[in-house]
């Protein structure tokens, strides 16, 4: 059935609902992530120079960037404003997933965008102002625009799939991953139906666009890629990045670079449990897709097929890869929630039933958990996805610094200086206040006398002895694998107004 029905449409809005209210409410609650600090800075260099300059050893693309400039632009430097975009891209995703209604079935559709809706690893994350909503929103476009333009070989499956290529390349590198693994599941999936024929064909539909219309959506996704690498054409170095960030990239993901994690050895390839251990903590019904695929080898529909193909290749790719930050399940994911929805709706009478009850209850478990991870524990360092988190410690500073400048503007002027060498994020957090100065991995001043001193606990008492006036105390943690931080107060400054 190719259009909605009244029904479909309030089925969507319901599921697009609950997208957003699990992902937005309470979103000020966990503290900046040192990554979203780093990636508020960029948006704030940007106010200063006008664009982005675009590294090729920071591993991300502009266009993430930009639109959290542009929040900042339009609602000021507050933190539900650095992460509406990944909130906005995590709902969209579930959008997306909707519309995969089309070639796998609607009730198919419906219990993946619900699977990925209340998933923890997609909502924890889509609460994180980090690319990889971006980057999976962008990945579904793809892969939606590959399936019908394989179904249908219209103008729209063309537009979907050159969009959702050149979205991921302005997102971030792994693009190459996301894309080659497609190509080589596509692969897969004719050799493979050689052996066990899937049900349909495996035959491209007949094209209804031209290559008129293949040449401009490319030029536009080539234009689209120069003007937000090249700074808006403010920056045209930033172009060079493009090929330079590979092998950075390549060089990052294969060598050391303080993010590996335990391999095994098999058969002269360093494999390891990393995402299997996740997905068994966290994510159950990936588990049950991930069983699904070996059901799909079977005689099942060709595109539950590829689904199955492309998420097993994903999970492979990824598990050769030694470098791992927990935020990358995201990636590849999702094709399991499709997989398993696939594969209920496969079977029928009692194993159908019995499908959908474990389909329920792994869905069960999951709200549970990421009720949990984003509204009690979102600071606990036991939990894998909380990662280099910040810690609600570091309110103990930021909350007197930031009543003190909302009671009376001219707080923003305190002056403060920052010893510790690992800060972020507290250059964004404290962004607005314009007299601090951060000496991380350089001299101190001989003599302190800002009108708060953060420093490292184990150095209190050489700070003390260079602080000049009376301070109060207060003992902190920035995040994990950190050690306790102090923070000075002088006596007295938070009292401006008359």
């Amino acid at each position: 059935m190719r259009s909605w029905s009244s029904k479909d449409r309030w089925v969507a809005a319901a599921l697009l609902l609950l997208a957003f209210a699990v992902r937005w409410v309470a979103i000020e609650m966990k503290p900046p992530h040192f990554d979203e600090g780093i990636n508020g800075w960029f948006a704030d260099r940007m106010c200063e120079n006008g664009f982005f300059a675009y590294d090729p050893e920071n591993y991300h693309g502009p266009l993430y960037f930009y639109a959290v400039f542009l929040g900042q632009m339009l609602f000021g430097r507050e933190l539900w404003v650095l992460r509406l975009p990944a909130v906005l891209a995590g709902v969209a995703s579930v959008g997306v997933l909707l519309a995969f209604g089309r070639y796998y079935g609607k009730n198919v559709a419906r219990f993946a965008a619900l699977a990925l809706a209340l998933s923890p690893a997609y909502v924890f994350y889509s609460r994180y102002s980090i690319h990889e909503s971006w980057l999976v929103f962008f990945n579904l476009l793809f892969f939606l625009g590959v399936v019908r333009l394989w179904e249908e070989g219209d103008k729209t499956g063309l537009r979907l799939a050159v969009a959702g290529f050149f979205g991921m390349v302005l997102v971030k590198e792994t693009y190459i991953i996301q894309s080659a693994s497609l190509a080589m599941a596509w692969g897969c999936l004719w050799v493979w139906g050689k052996v066990i024929p899937a049900e349909g064909s495996l035959g491209w539909a007949k094209r209804s666009w031209s290559w008129d219309d293949f040449l401009g959506a490319v030029l536009l996704g080539v234009f689209a890629v120069v003007f937000f690498y090249s700074g808006t054409f403010y920056n045209p170095a930033g172009l060079h990045g493009l090929w330079q960030t590979v092998v950075a990239w390549v060089q990052t993901g294969t060598q050391t670079g303080g993010h590996e994690k335990e391999a095994f050895d098999l058969f002269g390839t360093p494999l390891n449990w990393y995402w299997v251990s996740l997905f068994l903590r966290y994510e159950w019904l990936g588990v049950a897709g991930l069983a699904g695929c070996f059901f799909c080898l079977g005689k099942v529909a060709a595109p539950l097929r590829l689904a199955a193909i492309y998420g097993g290749g994903l999970l492979l790719a990824y598990s050769l890869v030694p470098y791992k930050t927990p935020w990358c399940i995201l990636s590849f994911l999702w094709p399991f929630f499709l997989v398993f929805a696939g594969v209920i709706f496969t079977v029928s009478g009692k194993v159908r039933v019995v499908l959908s009850c474990v389909y329920f209850c792994c869905l069960a478990w999951g709200t549970v958990t990421m009720a949990r991870l984003n509204f009690w524990d979102y600071d606990n360092e036991k939990e894998p996805y909380v990662y280099v988190q910040t810690y609600r410690e570091i309110r103990k500073v930021t909350e007197p610094l930031l009543a003190a400048a909302k009671n009376d503007a001219r707080n923003y002027g305190l002056r403060g200086e920052i010893l510790t060498e690992s800060y972020y994020p507290l250059p964004w957090i404290l962004g607005d206040f314009y007299n601090i100065g951060y000496f991380g991995g350089v001299e101190w001043p001989a003599v302190l006398s800002g009108d708060f001193v953060i420093g490292d606990e184990a150095k209190r008492e050489e700070i003390r002895g260079r602080l000049k006036g009376e301070y109060e105390e207060e003992v902190f943690r920035i995040r994990d694998a950190q050690e306790p931080s102090v923070v000075f107060f002088k006596k007295g400054v938070f009292h401006l107004n008359p």
